[in-house]
């Protein structure tokens, strides 16, 4: 699966590690934060550079014995597009807090975080040029209008 909309864990009362493997299939470098709404999950790495043609994993780390809230549980990955004018601040950027400097139009996809009983996968694959084309294009749109 490709383009998941969520990732599964079994529901059970122990820590669960799940993998999570993001595919940059575009011929552009990113700056990439993973952020999460739940205590009971640890994301490792939760930011870094994913390089053009190369896929990055990530250990997802789930406390079962964690209570559950009441909010929808999610992973929203961030990206910004690096090149040798902004890896400068794509670095500023990945050592500022999670919770701080994102915006909207760096969101490239939501994770819903479930739980269940039945079969659940090891690893869950998302690749890279599906989200990351709405951000390519909006920073073309910018960078036309700065050069008009």
């Amino acid at each position: 699966m490709s383009h998941p909309k969520e990732i599964v864990f079994p529901a059970i009362n122990k820590s669960v590690i799940r993998r999570l493997l993001l595919r940059n299939d575009t011929k552009t470098d990113f700056a990439v934060k993973l952020r999460t709404n739940s205590a009971a999950l640890v994301i490792e790495p939760s930011q870094g550079f994913l390089r053009s043609g190369r896929t990055q994993s990530v250990s997802l780390r789930l406390d079962g014995t964690y209570k559950a809230s009441k909010q929808k549980q999610s992973i929203e990955i961030y990206c910004r597009p690096v090149n040798r004018r902004t890896e400068a601040e794509c670095r500023r950027w990945l050592l500022t807090p999670v919770e701080i400097g994102e915006s909207s139009k760096q969101l490239a996809q939501t994770l819903r975080i479930k739980t269940s009983t039945g079969f659940t996968p090891l690893e869950v694959t998302l690749k890279g040029k599906f989200y990351f084309d709405r951000i390519i294009l909006v920073l073309r749109w910018i960078i036309n209008l700065l050069e008009c």
